[in-house]
């Protein structure tokens, strides 16, 4: 009997790598809110911009946003069909865990070591393979004493010189229950770095991110906001760092549902309201930002949410 139908059911859903690869240097954006003390939640948004990296052809049709757990998202950047590859072999490791839902932490571990797999097989079908062996027949024979040092200096100068040309930036965001309270909890990944962005309450990748950090900056943005208010603002950072020519124009934006077991993509209305007050902000037809943010919160409490 599967113990994790929520994972299987997420996976059925994703398409496996195709060439030519889909590249995307985008922003994706999540930011944490306090629904009431000790009960958090997570935003995010992100565009839907690919670009085929044979053609150069961008399309909008392409999805950044990965539910991995009832409790998690992971936002995916740069080369996107090995982000897509990753969360696979993510939702294999989830599944091999002894405990479920795994905390965000755990999950943010497996994608660094799913990423890692990845290359180490990588370099075994581009280098090692070359030679006759895999990466178990090469321990084996070096534990038995089997390799001469210059053979292994050989594999090692080949394997050092071997540039694997794609990787990822991700986001895995969601939260932990902590002694009956639910803490938000996010992490900025890279190929070989895990920053824990959990205290700051929000976390961007992509080339757009210096635009949309500067947006949470100038609002004086904390973790301690309220759901509508951080959800505002990551739409607000990602329109503004549409300037960036490789950040698409169509925006995604979810939420955590107030049970905090899965996530839930904002209506079109609350959409097409948010952009009605985002352009008010830009071109300062308002005296005050806050008057702004109330009618982005009304709009929100109005429309809520779609089922995602």
């Amino acid at each position: 009997m599967n113990r994790h139908p929520a994972r299987l059911k997420i996976q059925s859903r994703r398409k496996k790598p195709t060439l030519p690869r889909r590249k995307d240097m985008t922003v994706c954006i999540a930011a944490s809110y306090m629904i009431k003390p000790g009960w958090d939640g997570v935003a995010t948004a992100v565009d839907w911009k690919l670009t085929d990296t044979q053609t150069g052809i961008t399309s909008e049709t392409g999805s950044k946003a990965v539910s991995i757990a009832r409790n998690i998202v992971a936002l995916g950047a740069d080369d996107m069909d090995l982000f897509h590859d990753v969360i696979d072999r993510v939702d294999v490791k989830i599944g091999a865990l002894s405990s479920y839902p795994p905390t965000v932490s755990q999950v943010a571990d497996l994608y660094l070591e799913a990423e890692a797999d990845w290359r180490q097989e990588y370099l075994q079908r581009h280098v090692l393979s070359k030679q006759g062996i895999t990466w178990e027949s090469l321990f084996d024979k070096m534990a038995k004493d089997e390799l001469s040092q210059s053979y292994v200096e050989n594999i090692q100068h080949h394997l050092g010189q071997c540039e694997v040309p794609y990787a990822t930036e991700a986001i895995i965001a969601g939260t932990d229950d902590v002694a009956g309270l639910r803490v938000a909890r996010m992490f900025k990944i890279t190929p070989h770095t895990k920053d824990n962005c959990s205290q700051k309450g929000f976390a961007i990748i992509g080339e757009g991110s210096l635009i949309a950090d500067a947006e949470f900056q100038a609002a004086l943005y904390d973790k301690f906001w309220p759901r509508a208010a951080s959800l505002f603002l990551c739409f607000v950072a990602k329109r503004q760092s549409e300037v960036i020519s490789s950040v698409g124009r169509e925006t995604s934006l979810q939420v955590m549902n107030d049970n905090g077991d899965g996530f839930e993509h904002v209506s079109h209305k609350v959409y097409t309201a948010f952009e009605k007050a985002y352009n008010k902000l830009r071109n300062r037809k308002l005296k005050s930002e806050r008057i702004i943010y109330e009618e982005a919160k009304k709009a929100f409490d109005q429309f809520q949410v779609e089922r995602w």
